[in-house]
């Protein structure tokens, strides 16, 4: 029983301090960050799409009561603001083009933070990267990203 007791601990101390020492900390919050700024473009291309079918003023509705439910009222009036101020017509090309490059990188950074933090914590020294390698990287993850939904 003792055994299992002084296992148990080191287990747990040991992870803990693997923990703060690979800064997942900080990892965690940059990949929050990122997946958090890329879900108003992403809404607002899924809109963009269901309003095609739906009607625009269908898909908005549809998609804050969904959101209202998921996140709570305040947080689905925030996304539907952004939304109705991104869909004016005058601001709706700027906004589309502003969106998907927002999407680009925020979508993207989820991942490449997510293999610096992997690295990190498997002890993976990476490599040179020249440009063009982090481009393929990036659009391999966009691909991912656009093949997952």
């Amino acid at each position: 029983m003792w055994n299992v007791a002084k296992e148990g601990w080191t287990l747990l101390r040991e992870s803990i301090v693997g923990f703060i020492n690979d800064n997942a900390l900080s990892h965690g919050a940059a990949m929050a960050f990122y997946a958090t700024t890329s879900l108003a473009p992403i809404l607002l291309i899924v809109v963009a799409i269901a309003g095609m079918a739906l009607g625009n003023d269908a898909a908005q509705l549809a998609l804050s009561a969904q959101l209202s439910g998921l996140m709570g009222p305040q947080s689905a009036e925030l996304l539907q603001a952004t939304l109705e101020n991104a869909s004016h017509k005058e601001a709706g090309t700027l906004a589309s083009i502003l969106g998907l490059v927002t999407l680009l990188v925020t979508a993207s950074g989820v991942f490449g933070e997510m293999q610096v933090a992997l690295n990190e914590i498997w002890k993976v020294k990476p490599g040179k990267t020249s440009i063009s390698s982090l481009v393929r990287a990036r659009a391999a993850s966009l691909g991912l990203v656009a093949a997952l939904g």
